[in-house]
């Protein structure tokens, strides 16, 4: 029996972010593997969103990517063989190290952001700008918010509304 893949578990809003966010990101890596970086993949760009320009612990790049110690530490080796990352001493700790990005690596987010930027571009382009901010702005309300979903909230918000109207 052939299986359809219009059910629930290929049609709701998670499989629709997890699909484009896959998609925006293959297109970002095919850019940055034209401009000069064929070895990168993917889970390289993820460790490099995580680490901060000053520099970053192993164990919080680890922690802000959701990975043990011992799989980030296998992503920074191959990020430092592709000279993109060193690790320096920890001042305050000296059993911890610092992942700090080289003049190679500080060129390489240049192109990841120039990548980036042509993607959204393209995004825009194919939904449109007004539907990409909306996106945007729903995306980052959703992300950022600080709280579980309060089942309540949105008939206190109608009972509100009314009320002022």
């Amino acid at each position: 029996m052939a299986s359809r893949r219009n059910d629930w578990r290929h049609d709701n809003t998670g499989r629709l972010l997890f699909d484009s966010t896959r998609q925006f990101q293959e297109r970002v890596l095919s850019l940055v593997n034209r401009k000069g970086y064929p070895d990168m993949r993917i889970a390289h760009l993820a460790v490099t969103r995580h680490i901060d320009l000053a520099g970053t612990r192993v164990a919080d790049v680890a922690l802000r990517a959701g990975v043990t110690k011992q799989s980030m530490g296998e992503m920074i080796d191959q990020l430092e063989a592709m000279g993109f990352v060193t690790r320096i001493a920890d001042t305050g700790d000296k059993r911890a190290k610092i992942v700090t990005f080289t003049a190679s690596g500080l060129k390489l987010l240049h192109t990841i952001r120039t990548a980036v930027a042509a993607c959204e571009r393209d995004l825009a382009t194919r939904i449109g700008g007004r539907a990409v901010q909306e996106l945007r702005d729903a995306l980052t309300s959703y992300c950022r918010a600080d709280t579980e979903p309060d089942a309540k909230a949105p008939a206190a918000r109608v009972r509100a509304q009314r009320r002022s109207a």
